[in-house]
C-alpha cells in the first residue's frame, strides 16, 4: 500500500526539522504511542496501541531515520509486529519553504502480513489517513509550543541580565489522543513534558457511518447470506404447498371413480 500527501506548517523549516528530531515531540505526535525509547541517535523502539477496527491491536517495533539531510529531507523505515499481524514500511519526508509556509511532502509504502493482509485495501487506506492526519495536526501544535518556549527563553535572557530562566512549558493544547490530567508529569531530567497515554483510549476523527457498516459486515460476513437463505426457504415452502390442492378432501378421488 502506498500513501503520499503534504501538510502546511506556519513555522520555519528549521523549527519543523528540530521538532522531528525531538524524542518527546515524536512520542506525543505518534498516535497511540505508549513507549518510545531511543536506541541510537536516529533510531527508536516503540509500542503502539491502535483501537481503530481495521488495524486494532498492540504493536511493538522499531523506527529508524536514515539519509538525513538537515533541514531538507530524510528517509524512514519501520517494522511492527502484533499478536497476529506484521507491518513493514519505508518512506521519505521532504521539507520545503513556500512564502511564509513550510510544506512537508511525504510518501511511504507499507507491506502487511498475517491477518492484516486480509483486510480490504480501502479500510487500510482510511485507517492510515486517519492516523497520519492526526499525527500531523499534533505535530503542528507541538512545533508551535516549542517555538513559544524558545521565544520565552530568549526574552528571559534579555530581561535577566543574560541569565536564562528555566523554561516553562505552556499548558499543552488539547491532544488528539485523550490524555488524563494526572497522567502528565514533568520529566525532571529535561525541560520537556512526558505524556503517558492510557491504553485503549479512542482516537479522534472516527470513521464515517458507511465505513462502520462496511467494517461490521466484514467482521461478520455470514450475515450477508441470511437474506439468501431466507428467500430460498420461502420459495421452497411455496413450491411444496403448490403441489397439494388445498380444496381436495379425502374420498373425492373415490367419488369420481
Amino acid at each position: 500500500m502506498r500513501i503520499a500527501g503534504n501538510y502546511n506548517f506556519t513555522n520555519t523549516r528549521e523549527e519543523v526539522w528540530a521538532a522531528l528530531n525531538d524524542r518527546d515531540i515524536l512520542f506525543h505526535t505518534i498516535p497511540g504511542c505508549q513507549r518510545l525509547e531511543r536506541i541510537s541517535e536516529h533510531a527508536f523502539d516503540y509500542t503502539l496501541v491502535i483501537p481503530l477496527m481495521a488495524v486494532r491491536g498492540t504493536y511493538t517495533g522499531q523506527l529508524r531515520f536514515v539519509d538525513m539531510s538537515a533541514p531538507q529531507q530524510c528517509r524512514f523505515m519501520l517494522e511492527s509486529t502484533s499478536s497476529d499481524s506484521s507491518v513493514q514500511g519505508e518512506g521519505m519526508i521532504v521539507l520545503r519553504e513556500e512564502g511564509d509556509l513550510t510544506i512537508m511532502d511525504y510518501g511511504c509504502e507499507f507491506r502487511f502480513g498475517g491477518t492484516m493482509a486480509d483486510v480490504g485495501r480501502e479500510l487500510l487506506d482510511d485507517a492510515a489517513k486517519v492516523l497520519i492526519n492526526q499525527g500531523l495536526r499534533t505535530l503542528a501544535q507541538d512545533v508551535e509550543m516549542r517555538a513559544v518556549v524558545q521565544a520565552s527563553d530568549d526574552i528571559s535572557v534579555h530581561t535577566n541580565g543574560g541569565i536564562p530562566e528555566p523554561a516553562r512549558m505552556p499548558p499543552p493544547s488539547s491532544p488528539t489522543i485523550p490524555v488524563h490530567p494526572d497522567a502528565i508529569t514533568p520529566d525532571t531530567r529535561s525541560r520537556h513534558y512526558r505524556f503517558i497515554v492510557p491504553k485503549y483510549d479512542r482516537l479522534t476523527e472516527p470513521l464515517g457511518h458507511w465505513e462502520r457498516v462496511r467494517q461490521f459486515f466484514q467482521d461478520k460476513p455470514w450475515l450477508l447470506w441470511l437474506p439468501a437463505v431466507f428467500l430460498a426457504g420461502y420459495r421452497l415452502g411455496r413450491n411444496k404447498r403448490g403441489r397439494v390442492n388445498p380444496d381436495s378432501r379425502p374420498g373425492d378421488h373415490a367419488a369420481e371413480r
